[in-house]
């Protein structure tokens, strides 16, 4: 379809320009020409909820708060570690043994990112619950509308997801539908294409008539608000983050049988896939929380992946195992539309076999 963008302000700050002008590139050149109509909107304010970016598709809608690790450079990405509360400083730092800076430097050490866009979040809910049962007809009251808003911290250069020391409220978020999420730069273009909600759709009309009550205008040339960045070459292709985090379980009641069941046939050789059934609500997905912390004690690497929240593919499987190989020919390999999909899927596979791997599929 395409890509649009919408203004309720320009930016203040020339970091936010720049990520904002690689972000709407890398959207444009790689998800421009699908059958998804995706919508920006900078700098909305909607009820106070005063956010960078909102990002709007069918079945996606999500603030986005655009943040610079002022000390770090692209290269150091890989190295940085973020650690942080739901109170308090955030801080970083580049390599083992670095200095831990303050998110948003030493001058403007106050802000908490999850503490921002737990506000906004609910500041947009109250907007959203007035607004949407005028614009589409449905039902949304507050605490409805805060299922459906995603609430991304977005970093720039990026940070390495591995080193990541976050101590937040994670099976409450789970709970309310993953709503917070920290992710690098490189990755929001992504992000936004996978990310979906079963639970709505909005039509195009629905769209634009939020747009509309937000106050936004289309900007038609894209250069009046990025006139610095638009190079001739994109940035290199971004890891694919489809796997997600999954709420670790320390304890679970009830469910001895079923834990000691596939812990055995986690130790046959033979086994390659275990079902878990169940009809909703029973705890499937507590027990593979369970699972997870029994199994990562013993040296097991776990992915998990919630089909309610990503677009589960073969094409973006691979795509994402084939973003966390080294080995640069086989990440291409596993990607190449012209190699045999059987033999992709046999790279992929034999990767993650490699690194003594479950794979959890929700």
């Amino acid at each position: 379809m395409t890509v649009e963008v919408y203004k309720g302000r320009l930016f203040e700050y020339g970091h936010e320009r720049r990520a904002l002008g690689r972000f709407l590139q890398e959207l444009k050149n790689r998800f421009g020409d699908s059958d998804t109509l995706y919508i920006v909107v900078i700098e909305i304010d909607a009820n106070g909820a005063a956010a960078d970016l909102l990002l709007l598709s069918n079945r996606t809608m999500i603030i986005a708060d655009l943040k610079e690790l002022t000390a770090a450079k692209e290269e150091d990405a890989r190295n940085i570690q973020i650690e942080g509360g739901s109170n308090g400083v955030w801080k970083y730092s580049i390599g083992e043994g670095g200095e831990k800076i303050p998110l948003g430097g030493y001058s403007n050490k106050g802000k908490n990112p999850y503490k921002q866009l737990e506000g906004m979040r609910h500041n947009f809910a109250d907007w959203l619950s007035i607004k949407i049962p005028a614009l589409t007809g449905d039902s949304w009251n507050h605490n409805t509308s805060l299922k459906y808003i995603k609430s991304w911290a977005v970093l720039s250069p990026g940070f390495n997801e591995l080193l990541e020391k976050l101590e937040l409220p994670w099976e409450d978020i789970q709970s309310q539908r993953n709503w917070f999420k920290l992710i690098p730069l490189n990755k929001l273009a992504w992000e936004f294409h996978c990310t979906t909600d079963l639970n709505f759709e909005f039509t195009e009309r629905q769209l634009h008539a939020i747009v509309d009550e937000l106050g936004a205008t289309k900007v038609e040339n894209w250069g009046e608000i990025l006139p610095e960045y638009f190079p001739a070459d994109l940035p290199p292709l971004p890891s694919v983050f489809l796997f997600s985090r999954i709420n670790e379980m320390g304890e679970l009641i009830g469910r001895d049988h079923e834990v000691d069941e596939v812990m055995q046939w986690l130790l046959q050789e033979s086994t390659s896939i275990i079902a878990i059934n169940g009809a909703g609500g029973v705890g499937k997905t507590s027990l593979l929380g369970y699972l997870a912390k029994q199994t990562s004690n013993s040296g097991w690497r776990i992915r998990y992946l919630s089909c309610k929240e990503k677009e589960f593919t073969i094409e973006t499987f691979l795509a994402a195992i084939a973003s966390e190989v080294d080995d640069r020919v086989m990440g291409r390999l596993m990607v190449d539309n012209k190699v045999p999909l059987i033999d992709r899927l046999e790279l992929g596979l034999n990767f993650l076999e490699d690194q003594k791997t479950i794979l959890m599929i929700d």
